[in-house]
């Protein structure tokens, strides 16, 4: 490089005008002789390398890894054609199997190749498998295994002979022979496979069967079962179909629907649901269907099934009407229809006041005012004045549109069972029957005796039975206490027997009304029988309390709903929810889940109050609160220790807060 550099520099340098200029000779590297030398010994042999070291050895290994080529091998070779000498083997047209040993030594015997399915191989009697090497003097039997095919029916009745089927099963036929071939020193034993196919099922094998089992009735016809069988596919069809019997449907009634009606008794209107006056048509009859008997596949009568127990069960105060085609209420009340039982609860309507110290209604109610006496009802009650000093009991709703003063109710509530009061009925029920007894055989005996009949049976029970006055004692504060002072029907029929009970204890100096034995033995009976069979459904559906003014030094508890005026000093109690639209002073609210009161306490006085939720999840809402209150819902209680507006305890909030639509309303 530097010996061109020097030569450049000195072509450069050379004078071009004056004198002449003689150009310096160049290098010999850089002549054509230099160039094509220099390419011969350095270039051309590091092109060659390159070539043979990365070209040829990059497409050698691509070719050998896309593209080889079969090379036959010596292995092959033999097996395609054995070598001359050497023992074959190969099967002829009749199918039997040939052996040639082989010629010369060294040689080869020839070897069956037995496959594990399809053919069974005995060499002299010895079954074969797999490989087995052969001469010509062995006894060599193949035998091919052979499916025929298969088509068969059967003809199944079921339990009730009202079904029969038909199950067919087609299958084909497999056939394996062997094929002759050329010899060869390794003869593998291959069968060929002809499948057969199955013969059609003729319709009269299946018609005669049908006709030999007896069956007859409903059959299908020759043409369906001959396209069934023709398709020569497995499965399962009905042949023959019998007639089910049929139990027909009882009539029924079905509701008529009833609309709202507004009670009216002077200055007093309140909705009656389904109240209904005498002659109005409750239901209509909707006519059922006659039973019919059946018939088996085989042409036997089937019975229809028994038929079902009437859909509705008639209660009192309906009655069907021309020729049953309307149910028509008898009496005016409230139509209950729950459960199959319908019925009309009549209605005992008293505004005047009742100056009785008990009165027990069966059904619903409507009263003028309640003051010092103890009512029982097993409906609904509706009180058009106030209640006060009063024991109320009450089965379905309660209405008062007055206010509550000292007195203590009941409505909703049911007891579990009344197996305490009929054991103590079972009792008092067997010592009267003796008394009964007594006293038939003491007047048997006295004769024409001056001595009055109502003297004697109070000598028996002070001398005789003082275990009716023990069972009388008994059942009076029995019926007071939990739980079934709050059960209507329990009290119903409990009151009147305890009462006439006492009258028939009655010291002798005073008045005995005739009679008293029989009226207590009425009493019982009725009480031991309505206690076995209980309310009928529908009576004592409950329906929550409403009380439209205030509730004062009283106790209120409610199987449902409660619904207050104002509150004063009175124990409130509701299974459900209890809502206060006045002010709650002073007392205790309990509820199942909900409480809601306007305003809690007063700015007069301090009166405490408690409001507590036995649902943890539950909730309690005040409009307006006054101290001091405490409010308790599931094991979390707080405190009203100043006066606050708008406040809510509940899961939620985890204690007082409000939303800002509840503040605003």
């Amino acid at each position: 490089m530097r010996r061109a550099a020097r030569w450049f520099r000195a072509l450069r340098s050379r004078p071009r005008r004056g004198r002449a200029a003689v150009a310096p000779s160049p290098p010999p590297w850089l002549t054509v002789q230099g160039i094509l030398r220099h390419w011969a010994r350095v270039t051309a042999p590091r092109l060659l390398q390159f070539w043979r070291t990365h070209v040829i050895r990059t497409g050698l290994r691509w070719w050998t890894r896309n593209y080889t080529p079969p090379l036959p091998s010596s292995a092959a070779a033999l097996l395609a054609r054995p070598p001359w000498g050497w023992g074959t083997a190969w099967v002829d047209e009749d199918g039997q199997i040939q052996i040639r040993d082989p010629d010369q030594v060294p040689g080869v015997y020839p070897v069956l190749v037995v496959p594990p399915t399809g053919l069974r191989v005995w060499v002299n009697g010895q079954a074969a498998t797999g490989e087995v090497v052969v001469q010509a003097s062995d006894l060599i039997e193949v035998e091919c295994e052979a499916t025929p095919p298969v088509a068969r029916f059967a003809i199944t009745v079921d339990a009730d002979e009202l079904t029969a089927v038909l199950a067919v099963e087609y299958a084909e036929g497999v056939i394996r022979r062997l094929e002759p071939g050329p010899p060869h020193w390794r003869l593998t034993l291959a069968p060929a496979v002809e499948r057969v196919s199955p013969p059609e099922i003729p319709v009269a094998a299946v018609l005669e069967a049908l006709d030999r089992q007896g069956i007859r009735i409903g059959r299908v016809d020759a043409p369906t079962l001959a396209s069934w069988l023709a398709a020569k596919q497995s499965g399962r069809w009905v042949v023959a179909q019998g007639i089910p019997p049929d139990g027909g449907e009882v009539d029924r009634y079905e509701r008529v629907e009833l609309p709202p009606v507004i009670r009216r008794i002077g200055e007093r209107a309140w909705e009656a649901p389904q109240y209904v006056e005498a002659g109005t048509i409750v239901a209509t009859l909707h006519p059922g269907r006659a039973a019919r008997p059946g018939m088996t596949v085989r042409g036997a009568t089937l019975q229809p099934p028994p038929p079902p127990a009437p859909p509705l069960q008639l209660g009192s105060g309906l009655a069907p009407m021309q020729h049953g085609a309307h149910l028509v209420a008898t009496t005016a009340g409230r139509v209950v229809w729950t459960h199959g039982y319908a019925a009309v609860v009549p209605e005992e309507v008293q505004v005047e006041p009742v100056e009785a110290p008990l009165l027990a209604v069966p059904g619903d109610a409507v009263l003028g005012a309640v003051r010092r006496q103890t009512v029982v009802v097993a409906g609904d009650l509706t009180v058009l004045e106030a209640v006060e000093d009063a024991e109320v009991v009450v089965g379905g709703r309660l209405h008062v549109f007055g206010g509550v003063r000292r007195s203590r109710i009941w409505q909703g509530l049911r007891a579990a069972s009344y197996e305490e009061l009929l054991t103590l009925a079972e009792a008092l029920r067997q010592r009267l029957q003796a008394l009964e007894d007594a006293l038939g055989q003491v007047l048997r005996h006295a004769g024409q005796t001056p001595l009055p009949r109502e003297r004697i049976v109070s000598w028996l029970l002070d001398t005789k039975f003082p275990q009716v006055a023990d069972c009388a004692k008994a059942l009076r504060p029995r019926l007071r206490q939990p739980p079934y002072r709050s059960d209507a029907w329990a009290r119903l029929w409990g009151e009147p027997l305890s009462q006439a009970l006492q009258a028939l204890l009655r010291p002798a100096e005073t008045e005995r009304p005739p009679g008293r034995l029989e009226t207590v033995m009425r009493h019982l009976e009725a009480a031991h029988q309505q206690w076995t069979a209980g309310p009928p459904p529908g009576l004592m559906a409950g329906g929550g309390t409403r009380i439209l003014k205030a509730t004062a030094a009283s106790t209120v508890q409610s199987g449902d709903d409660l619904v207050l005026g104002d509150a004063e000093r009175s124990d409130v109690e509701a299974a459900q929810a209890v809502q206060i639209h006045g002010a709650l002073v002073g007392g205790t609210v309990h509820a199942g889940r909900a409480i809601a009161v306007h305003t809690v306490g007063s700015d007069e006085q301090a009166v405490p109050a408690l409001l507590e939720i036995q649902d943890p999840h539950g909730s309690c809402a005040l409009h307006h609160g006054y101290p001091p209150a405490r409010v308790r819902i599931g094991l979390q209680s707080w405190s009203i220790d100043e006066e606050h507006w708008h406040w809510r305890w509940d899961a939620e909030h985890g204690g007082p807060g409000w939303s800002p639509a509840e503040r605003d309303a």
